[in-house]
């Protein structure tokens, strides 16, 4: 999450740009008395504990992965990591995506039908950032004059399948007016501020650095060009490369056959 304040003393709008799924995995220190060996040892070793862990767990955020920070976010400056349950995005696109579950959204919680309608293309990962923004909205304690932006980053119509799946699996093969109330008061009514982390440099650092393996070890970039994205001078250069990036965009929509369909 990134904070984009204006020349006012308070924050005017959020900007929600990376979700994190998956379930959140907090490994306890305990103190050894007695015993010494090199600090350097010690973490080396209760990292690789913790990364094992992380490894054997599994979410169904599809997209997101485990223990990758991508190359294009904008670490140092993020306020804001928030982790969300695969739990609630599987409810939630079984409720967006039922007669039964809409019924209820419109009958019994009053929503515009209009409104629910446009909900069934939100796929999992768009799910993730919604339930992020709301989470980080009441941590900040934002009301009716700020604005949270979030991205839409995948469409239901990928995951037609998975709603059958989470019925059977977490509704018993039914899901009824019930299953949706209880969805309902499940996700959204009781989202709050829990697994949400405010952060300061040495937090921003920290979670930086954890790229260091997936980019400069795995995939070859060079720790010159790595680093450079610690800065913020390297992410305001890349506004110079709109134009040209947006020239692409609309060539490859034209030649997809993208730009016709919709109808620019």
């Amino acid at each position: 999450m990134q904070r984009h304040r204006r020349q006012t003393s308070r924050p005017r709008g959020t900007v929600l740009d990376v979700a994190v799924g998956g379930r959140v995995v907090v490994e306890n220190g305990r103190l050894a008395t007695g015993d010494m060996e090199a600090i350097e040892s010690a973490a080396r070793r209760e990292a690789s504990r913790l990364w094992q862990r992380m490894a054997e767990m599994e979410h169904n955020i599809q997209g997101i992965g485990d223990k990758h920070v991508p190359f294009i976010h904008n670490v140092m400056n993020t306020d804001v990591v928030t982790a969300v349950s695969d739990k609630a995005t599987d409810g939630l696109l079984v409720l967006f995506n039922t007669d039964e579950g809409r019924r209820y959204l419109v009958e019994r919680r009053g929503l515009d039908s209009g409104l629910v309608a446009r909900l069934a293309h939100l796929g999992l990962s768009s799910l993730c950032n919604a339930l992020a923004a709301v989470k980080t909205a009441k941590y900040l304690d934002l009301g009716p004059d700020d604005v949270v932006l979030t991205v839409a980053t995948d469409g239901a119509a990928m995951y037609g399948s998975e709603v059958a799946k989470t019925v059977a699996r977490a509704f018993g093969g039914r899901f009824d007016a019930v299953a949706a109330g209880e969805t309902w008061g499940r996700t959204l009514a009781a989202v709050t501020t829990d697994h949400l982390l405010e952060l300061t440099r040495v937090d921003r650092q920290r979670i930086f650095n954890l790229g260091y393996f997936t980019w400069v070890e795995q995939q070859g970039v060079s720790a010159q060009e790595f680093g450079a994205r610690s800065r913020q001078g390297f992410w305001d250069g890349l506004l110079d490369l709109v134009p040209a990036w947006d020239a692409m965009i609309g060539e490859f929509n034209a030649r997809s056959g993208a730009a016709a369909a919709l109808g620019a």
